[in-house]
Formats: structure tokens, sequence, C-alpha cells
């Protein structure tokens, strides 16, 4: 679906929350549209303006600061919606030119402007518009003024160079918050440090976080939209120092409620080198509207990394050589990653489940294909007395030596795939429409042609390390060998449409693959 622009004209002082409660309960449907933009005007000098009387527009800055704010607050609960309060006039209410990177569709005004000021300031002042854009007046009930005062507010610090920074995951309401603050109090330079992907393992699934480059063309983006006239220095770093350690010119610093210690660091190592003590602005964090008891309580980048899991993170490519029926599933993932207890939930959804490892089992039996080019290709010194394949001794082989690894794959590989495809036969016979593989190297061994979706199951290897030695009894050595052998949580999002992680309790892997179902049930049409 094509989504739609929007350009809200908001009033300065207005109490935000009815223009949300107008949008909720008017035929307005705001999940229609990908980006609101909101450009905030004096309630006393649009008409007049544009008019052409010549009074003159002042606004109380802590008024437009706190508009902008209660804004943002307000619009959480569209959560899909790119919201962006434009910044440019707050020094100068005079100018009216509203320039957005893209175009706008449709213009509401939160006030019952007379039309010919609707459709003067739609064709003066928005520069970017589409073919077929439209003007929506309303008029919001108990549209009162928070603040109405016209006297400037001196108490309203501004600075010529100001600091900041973040991960900047996927921008939200807390970020655009914390990057308005720092556009309203700067004058001339805003520096902004980005964290470098070497300093965000301990982040929550840091394998969904943007690359650095990625979240500091985000962050330009937003600034360039909404305040496009300041001097922006956006940069990665290394550390919590950043450009604050050496830049003398910087004056204060914008953080988090959760980042205070930070900034004091910061102003430790100044006054410990010779530089002026940094003014700190601290912004309150904005409570969430959780959706399960594991997210965090404050709108974050984790939580968002979090409603990931058990989505569909990209469409399955189409698969010319499958039938449409049955619809197969390749379930995939790391060691001691979560793999058996999500296919045992989807089991218990009505799939027809094979576990390859089982499978893979088999090929080990005395007089078997598989084991006949085990003892070929390894010798004796993999088995043990009774003649059986030693699996810890043969691990400890092929863990160690990864073209031995690569021989005893490549020769076991073929002759799984074959077990499988019978097996996927007849469970379709048993009126199985969905089938789950489970195949722990369902990647490397090329099989995501032979599966309709690839699903996986991530975990840190902190995580599987700890469960390895407890589950087979290995010792860190060993088991960080077994965990180097496998791709990194990347490679298994980067090749998957669903993916979940089993860190939290059960209950939450649980709730992923609920989703992950409900959703397959929906976009390949399963009828169990």
């Amino acid at each position: 679906m094509n989504r739609k622009t929007g350009l809200l004209i908001g009033t300065i002082g207005t109490n935000p929350k009815n223009v949300v409660d107008f949008f909720k309960k008017s035929s307005v449907n705001l999940d229609s549209f990908s980006t609101l933009y909101v450009k905030l005007v004096s309630n006393v000098i649009l008409e007049s303006m544009l008019l052409n009387n010549k009074q003159k527009n002042i606004v109380n800055k802590e008024s437009f600061r706190n508009t902008v704010f209660d804004f943002y607050s307000s619009l959480k609960t569209f959560e899909h919606l790119d919201v962006r309060v434009l910044l440019s006039s707050f020094n100068n209410m005079d100018q009216f030119k509203v320039t957005t990177s893209k175009p706008i569709d449709v213009i509401y005004f939160d006030s019952l402007y007379s039309s010919t000021v609707i459709d003067a300031f739609a064709n003066k002042y928005v520069v970017n518009k589409s073919k077929d854009f439209q003007t929506a007046p309303f008029k919001v009930k108990n549209n009162e003024c928070i603040s109405t005062s016209t006297e400037e507010n001196s108490n309203f610090k501004e600075y010529d160079y100001v600091a900041m920074g973040g991960t900047f995951d996927r921008l939200h309401i807390g970020h655009k918050l914390l990057l308005s603050e720092a556009v309203l109090r700067c004058n001339k330079k805003l520096t902004i440090g980005v964290c470098s992907d070497s300093i965000l393992n301990s982040k929550t699934l840091p394998e969904f976080i943007d690359d650095c480059d990625t979240r500091i063309a985000g962050v330009k983006d937003f600034l360039s939209d909404v305040q496009p006239h300041l001097d922006y220095n956006i940069v990665p770093i290394y550390d919590i120092y950043g450009p604050t350690k050496e830049d003398a010119l910087l004056e204060m610093i914008v953080v988090s409620e959760e980042t205070v210690r930070g900034a004091e660091k910061i102003n430790e190592y100044r006054i410990a080198n010779g530089l002026t003590k940094l003014e700190v602005i601290r912004i309150n964090l904005i409570e969430a509207l959780k959706k399960s008891e594991y997210e965090e309580s404050k709108i974050s980048s984790s939580t968002r990394r979090m409603r990931l899991l058990g989505e569909l993170l990209k469409p399955p490519s189409s698969k010319p050589n499958l039938p449409a029926k049955p619809y197969v599933i390749g379930l995939t993932g790391g060691i001691a990653s979560g793999k058996s207890s999500i296919l045992e939930h989807l089991r218990n959804f009505g799939c027809g489940c094979i576990n390859c490892d089982l499978i893979a089992h088999q090929m080990y039996e005395i007089g078997s294909t598989g084991y006949q080019f085990i003892l070929e290709t390894f010798g004796p010194s993999v088995l043990n007395e009774d003649g059986s394949v030693n699996r810890k001794q043969l691990g400890n082989v092929v863990f160690n030596d990864k073209e031995k690894l690569n021989q005893l794959n490549n020769g076991l590989w073929p002759l799984v795939l074959s077990k499988v495809k019978e097996e996927i036969q007849s469970l379709y016979l048993q009126n199985k429409e969905v089938i789950v593989i489970e195949a722990a190297l369902l990647i490397q061994a090329n099989w995501t042609n032979e599966c309709h979706e690839i699903w996986s199951c991530i975990i840190s290897p902190e995580e599987a390390i700890k469960r390895l030695q407890a589950r087979n009894h290995l010792s860190i050595e060993e088991a960080q060998t077994r965990i180097n052998s496998q791709p990194q949580n990347k490679e298994y999002i980067s090749n998957s449409n669903v993916v979940f992680c089993s860190y939290w309790d059960p209950n939450y892997t649980k709730y992923q693959v609920e989703k992950a179902w409900t959703n397959l049930k929906k976009r390949a049409a399963i009828s169990s």
C-alpha cells in the first residue's frame, strides 16, 4: 500500500491531545499515512499575515518548545507514523515557508480558518506538494491554548555550540525529542556522536541494529527536514566521549534521564584536561505503550527491535521449483538457540515437523551409507569399542578443523536431504498443510530453495556457551569452538523471513511463535 504524507498546521500552545482525539474519532485514517509533518504557527498571526497585515509575530520560545514535545508525546499512539515537527521557524516565526523532503498529500489545519487563508497558505508557503494535494480544516474540540503569551521568554537559554550522542537505531519519538531539544537550543553548530557498531554488543538484540552509516544517514535525514539551516557535525564515536573530549567550543550537551552519568563523566574528563564544563540539559523519558511484560516501560529502540521477533522481516521470494502445497518452512539457527522448543510449538499448531538432527543420527548407524562414509573419511579413531560412531570424538575432530567439518557435511547433507524429501511427502499425505524442517545447517547446506520460507532462532554467543556447557557438559573452550564454527546471528537474520529469540522466559518465545503462526496463516492461506 502506498502510504500518504500529511502536514498538520498546529497552533502554538494548543493541547495536542485534542488533535489526536480528533484524528481517532474522525474519518481521517492515519493508518494510511507514513509521515505526518507538523508546522507550528501563532494563533493570532496566520490569518492577519496572509491578509497582508504587518503585525509582528513574536512567540514565547518556551511555549513553542513545550508544544513540540507535547505533539511528539501525544502522537506516540500512532506507532507506525513518522512524526516530524518542523523547527525552522523557531527563531523567526515570520518564516512560514514549509519545505519537506516528502511531497505533501493532505494539509490539515487545527483551527477553522477561512478558505481564503487556507488556499493562500497551501499555495504560497507549502513548497513540496503532490499533484493532487488536498486541504482539510477542522476545529479541535476544547482547543484552548496552554500558553498564549507573545512575550519572549528570557529563561529559555540558547547556545552556539551544542553536543549530544546516542545509538539512534530506528529513530523513534524519544530520539526525536532529544534531537529537537538540541536543535532548539543551538544557534550555530550541533555536534552529534552516533555509537559505532563496535560498542553496541551489550545492547538488546544488537544483531538487529542498523549499521552505523545507516543510522547516521537517518539522523541527517531527520535534521535536514526539521531544521535545514543549522551546521551539523554527525560522526561515529567509539567511546562515550567522542568529540566532547577535544572540542573546546562546545558549551552544552543534551542527554536523557538514563545517560546523565555519561554527561558527568564527560565533564570530569573535560575539567581534568583543561576544557570548560558543559551545561547539561536532561530530557525525561517517554512512557511506552507496552505490548508485553518483557518490553521496557519507556519508548526505546530495544523494544522496537524486540517487536521484530516473530514478524515477517521480508516477503518470501518466489520458488517456482516448489509446489504451493505443502508449505515448507525451514527452521534453523545456532547451537542451543532454542530451535527444538519452537518446533514443538509449531507441532502443537498442527504443523508436520521434521527434525534433521534425528535423521542425521540415523546416518551414523552401523552399516548405513553414512556410517561407511564416516569410517572411510575419518578412520577408526572416531569409533567406540563396539564399532559405533563416537559422536563426541568426531565433534572434537571436525569442530577444530574447518576442512574436515566441510568434508563431513558435504558427505552427509545429500543423504539427509533425500530422507527429508521422503518425509515431506509422507506428512503431506497425512494432510499436513505446513511442514517445518528443523535443520541447524540449512543455510550452509544451501537448502533454502527447498523451503518457501526460512525461519531462524538466535541467541547471544554468551548465552549459547552457557547452555552448551550445561547441556553437553563442554568446557568453555569446547563450547566456544562450536559457536565459532557456525554463522553469526546477523547472517541468520539476513537469510530469514522470520526470526525468533529464546533468551527470555519460555512464554515469550511462545508469544513470538504464535505471532508468526497467525501472520503465516493470513499470507499463505493456511486453513488449519
